[in-house]
This record gives C-alpha cells, structure tokens and sequence, in this order.
C-alpha cells in the first residue's frame, strides 16, 4: 500500500479550523461568563469556513469537490454491501456513505449558524 496525499491545503485548512471553532463556540456558550460577543464573532468565523468549503466544493481540485465523493443511492448501497468484507477496494477520499455524512453535517451546520 502506497501512501498519498489527498486534501490540498485549504481543504485540511478548513477541516481543522472547523474543529477549533466549534469547540470554541462550546468554550464561549457553556464555560466562560460574558463571553457571549466572541461567541458570536466565532459563530461568523464559522460561517464564512462553511461558506468558503461550498465555494471549494465546486471550484477546488478533484478530492475537494463534492463531485468526486457524493455519489448516488446506488453507489451508496453497493458500499454498504461490502462494508464488512476485508478484500473490498480502498476508496480514495470518502466513500460513497461517508460523502453524504459530509453534506449532512454541512447542512447541521449551515442551519446552527
């Protein structure tokens, strides 16, 4: 097995960004007193990540689009099939369930903000 590198830079970039402001937001919301103006300065952050990743998601390089891990119902069901089987083919990226976890969580996401 060869390893390869699969998100760009801005990709990883937003990955992580993400997980930083949302447990920032926690952080604001539930442990600090009258933090509630960096909450929502937070909560603007966040929104321009999401805004900027359907902006990627369209126009950035292939394992960022959402074309290239998005797939259909049937996609979907044949990965399901062999998801328990140990020879079953490596998927680069995310596999087919694992692309629309992605946009459900955009989706949470989006609708919070």
């Amino acid at each position: 097995m060869r390893q390869q590198l699969i998100w760009d830079l801005p990709t990883r970039l937003f990955h992580w960004l993400l997980v930083v402001s949302i447990a920032a937001q926690y952080v604001t919301a539930e442990w600090m007193d009258d933090a509630t103006q960096w909450h929502f300065y937070i909560g603007y952050f966040t929104l321009g990540l999401l805004v900027f990743r359907l902006v990627w998601g369209v126009i950035g390089p292939t394992y960022a689009r959402f074309s290239q891990f998005v797939k259909g119902p049937s996609a979907v069901i044949g990965y399901l099939r062999t998801l328990f089987d140990k020879n079953s083919a490596a998927v680069a990226g995310h596999n087919p369930l694992g692309g629309w976890f992605v946009v459900v969580m955009l989706i949470l996401l989006l609708v919070q903000a």
